[in-house]
């Protein structure tokens, strides 16, 4: 097997290792917080101006406000987000409890993010293991694209890099033809379609893995 091959793939299946890992990220409690307050253009002390309003047993059951965290703390619960929405998104993300809950934080559809960060505290009292370890999201998902862009770059050189030794040849049929794979997975990756070679050998090695970060020898 070629030395320059071996370390091609050895590149690529670290890269494809931690995409995986990083995909999908969810934002941490505290990610998840920041992200609202600054795509409501708001301070914390917002929150609690409206945390003490919820405060009152009667606001809290009868207005939309009340309804509308109720609303969205199930949602958050059941995982459906990984980040807030993007602010443009907020005031098209129609529940029956939005209008009246708009009214109520003074007609800014921003201002809906202060309610995203109270259903964010309650449903980590609840059920913590919603939030992820995603400090910061544009660091992350600058780091996806990078890595995506990397794996394109090493995918995209496989066919000029194999050799004769990097291949297996199958045994010969009646008809005279042979299934060419890698030698790295004999009989089970075949070289053709050359475009996709490279993501179907990385893909067949990292699930023969014995554990993350070790796979079996060739």
């Amino acid at each position: 097997m070629s030395k320059r091959f071996n370390e091609l793939v050895t590149e690529a299946l670290e890269v494809e290792r931690e995409l995986r890992v990083l995909t999908p990220g969810r934002a941490s409690l505290r990610c998840f917080i920041a992200e609202c307050l600054a795509r409501a253009g708001a301070t914390y002390e917002e929150v609690e101006a409206v945390k003490a309003r919820l405060a009152d047993p009667a606001f809290e059951r009868q207005s939309g406000t009340g309804a509308y965290v109720r609303h969205l703390t199930r949602e958050v619960a059941g995982g459906r987000f990984a980040e807030p929405p993007a602010k443009e998104r907020i005031g098209r993300m129609y529940w029956k409890q939005k209008d009246e809950a708009l009214l109520e934080l003074g007609g800014q559809a921003a201002k809906l993010f202060l309610l995203w960060v109270i259903s964010a505290e309650q449903t980590y009292q609840q059920k913590p293991d919603v939030f992820g370890t995603v400090e910061d999201l544009a660091a992350h998902k600058a780091r996806i694209a990078e890595l995506e862009t990397k794996r394109a770059e090493l995918h995209g050189r496989f066919p000029s890099t194999w050799g004769h030794d990097d291949l297996h040849i199958g045994k010969i049929t009646s008809d005279g033809a042979a299934l060419i794979t890698f030698a790295k997975a004999p009989d089970e990756v075949p070289v053709h379609p050359p475009a996709t070679a490279g993501e179907r050998l990385v893909d067949y090695l990292l699930a023969q893995e014995v554990m993350p970060g070790e796979a079996k020898a060739a």
